[in-house]
């Protein structure tokens, strides 16, 4: 669908490194900043960078990586709930199909409305640091029956996975 490096290093627009997508736009307050390996996005409070649709976001299966770095000392904090949410795909009515997200304790979690009505929202056991950059990574593998494989990572390797049953293609 689209691969963003965010490794630009000015202007408002993160480019698509495949060149079958369209660009990014970084939007309320995201920046530029040193990344793991060249630039990235910083997304202080509600910065975001958002990437208009294309019917291949519609689908049952998804892998969504990336490099972070958090800094917000609550995420890792148990029983406070801000929750971070790392790629989320919205539709016009501001519904959201997916979101890949910290969560408050710290943890992974893969939340989606599926065409059967549910909102699984699976939780990894693995907590990212804060100030220190992580690759994280989710994969949702559908096979038949209307289940999905659901598989976190943390720094290249596994750290849980999940079979939820009843489960329809991702909404959109």
């Amino acid at each position: 669908v689209g691969e963003w490096h965010f490794d630009e290093t000015s202007g408002a627009a993160a480019l698509d490194a495949t060149g079958k997508a369209a660009p990014g736009a970084l939007t309320g307050g995201a920046g530029r900043a040193a990344g793991k390996r060249g630039g990235c996005i910083s997304l202080p409070n509600q910065g975001y960078v958002a990437v208009p649709h294309h019917a291949a976001q519609n689908t049952s299966e998804l892998t969504i990586e990336l490099w972070i770095k958090p800094t917000m000392p609550s995420l890792t904090m148990t029983g406070i709930s801000p929750a971070m949410g790392l790629v989320a795909k919205r539709n016009t009515n501001s519904s959201t199909p997916y979101v890949f997200m910290i969560n408050g304790g710290g943890r992974l979690s893969l939340n989606w409305w599926d065409s059967g009505g549910g909102f699984p929202n699976p939780t990894s056991p693995a907590v990212v640091k804060l100030n220190e950059w992580q690759h994280v990574a989710v994969t949702r593998s559908a096979t038949l029956g209307g289940r999905a494989t659901i598989t976190f990572y943390l720094n290249g390797a596994p750290v849980s996975s999940s079979v939820e049953t009843g489960l329809g293609s991702v909404m959109t």
